[in-house]
């Protein structure tokens, strides 16, 4: 929105800008898009909402003159994904000279909204599942409204304008946001001095593996995409073309009784023999639709047979991320990777951080890490490059099972809880204040 502001008034001195939601319809002619002397909020009554107030009083559809948004600095650039963006622009007018005005056709500002669904991973809210939408800085942190927003926002925005096209009715801008892209990714396992390749990320087509002992419970998820459809008990074959009519909705599917499967929203692995009373499934293995290439599913490799010891002590081992960039937007921040871990959903901590300076030429990036598997089981690992305020510019989630290759030591060794062998629970993430130090940074920069 930010970068699309500043190429409109390249091409015009308008007077008066919209941001409009694109599943947003007006039922009514007679609301007026024309601006006010404060901005408006556009879209108060809702069919969704019964036609009544929705919590946010500047979302969904905005109208607010270029001296509005300027005053405002525009929107902040933090947000990825979908969930509490609006509140911080509400905050951001209310703090410049204006104030949030209603439309002047009030009772004709309805809209019916298209029905549609989040990805449970891009949310902003504060309340969310702590196994399975995992953060590197803390929610609050976003909410944190007056500190950011007159350092980050529209004057701070990076992009390119790579092309216009011009129709009749439209002119179509493609902006280049991203400060780099990820050609290439590849996971490698480190042993007695060679290399055993886990992950690879090169574009393939969807297939479902079978995960032997393997169940995702019901209780890991967000939206309501599949609360209807993940109670049914289906068929293998009507499993999968669900799951495929889904797409990155679905992520597979988990046996519960023999033959039959319930579709599953989030790939967080558990172990047969360890998972809750309330899991709601009961079979002994999972599909899991594997799309190397697509970062909105998680990338699962072979289990890894090592001699894992017998004495609960909390091994490292090594690994490697080797990683095929492009910059793209050129930027004065440093890249820095971030990597958390979950053992059988349980959050293990602290967070694996690296600086990797400035990137502005294309080539390989070698990330080498270690992280601690002493138990055995499926060790998922999240992980993030941003720039140094925590914008993301790339995303991935892989797991592994480790395994003694004895199945009954296994679960012998799951009987142990996970707090009394990993050094720590949790996320080790920066303190409210070092977030802080880093805005005072950027601002003194400008």
């Amino acid at each position: 929105m930010n970068s699309a502001f500043k190429e409109v008034l390249k091409e015009h001195d308008y007077d008066c800008v919209i941001f409009h939601d694109v599943d947003m319809l007006p039922e009514d002619d007679r609301n007026i898009y024309q601006c006010e002397s404060n901005p408006v909020h556009l879209s108060p009554l809702i069919d969704k909402f019964d036609y009544k107030p929705y919590g946010t009083d500047f979302g969904g559809i905005t109208m607010l003159k270029p001296e509005h948004f300027i005053a405002a600095n525009g929107m902040s650039n933090l947000f990825w994904g979908w969930g509490r963006e609006d509140d911080d622009m509400q905050f951001r007018v209310d703090r410049s000279p204006f104030n949030v005005t209603k439309p002047v056709n009030y009772d004709q500002a309805r809209y019916k909204m298209i029905p549609h669904q989040h990805a449970w991973i891009f949310r902003n809210f504060k309340i969310r599942d702590s196994t399975t939408d995992v953060r590197f800085l803390p929610p609050e942190y976003l909410v944190k409204y007056k500190e950011r927003s007159t350092v980050e926002g529209l004057t701070s925005v990076s992009y390119k304008n790579l092309r216009i096209e011009r129709g009749r009715l439209f002119t179509h801008f493609d902006l280049e946001l991203r400060e780099l892209v990820v050609d290439s990714l590849q996971t490698e396992f480190t042993s007695s001095g060679s290399n055993k390749l886990l992950i690879d990320t090169t574009k393939k087509d969807c297939s479902y593996v079978k995960l032997e002992n393997t169940r995702i419970c019901e209780g890991y998820g967000h939206t309501s995409v599949l609360k209807y459809l993940r109670k049914q008990l289906l068929s293998f074959n009507d499993a999968q073309k669900k799951c495929d009519e889904l797409g990155y909705m679905c992520t597979g599917f988990a046996e519960d009784t023999p033959g039959k499967y319930r579709l599953r929203e989030v790939t967080q692995l558990l172990s047969s023999d360890n998972t809750p009373k309330n899991c709601n499934t009961e079979g002994d293995h999972t599909y899991h639709k594997s799309c190397p290439g697509d970062q909105s599913f998680i990338q699962v490799s072979e289990d890894l047979t090592i001699p894992i010891a017998s004495q609960l002590t909390p091994p490292n081992y090594a690994f490697t991320h080797r990683l095929q960039v492009t910059p793209k937007v050129l930027s004065d921040n440093d890249l820095i990777f971030r990597q958390a871990l979950l053992f059988e959903g349980v959050q293990i901590g602290p967070v694996f951080t690296e600086n990797l300076g400035k990137i502005s030429i294309s080539g390989e990036v070698l990330i080498n890490f270690s992280l601690p598997m002493p138990l055995p089981g499926y060790y998922t690992s999240v992980a993030k490059l941003t720039n140094k305020l925590g914008e993301p510019l790339y995303e991935w989630k892989w797991a592994v099972k480790m395994t003694t290759g004895n199945q009954e030591q296994d679960i012998f060794m799951r009987k142990t809880p996970p707090e009394n062998v990993f050094p720590s629970l949790g996320w080790d993430i920066p303190t409210y204040q070092e977030f802080i130090q880093n805005f005072k940074d950027l601002k003194s920069s400008k």
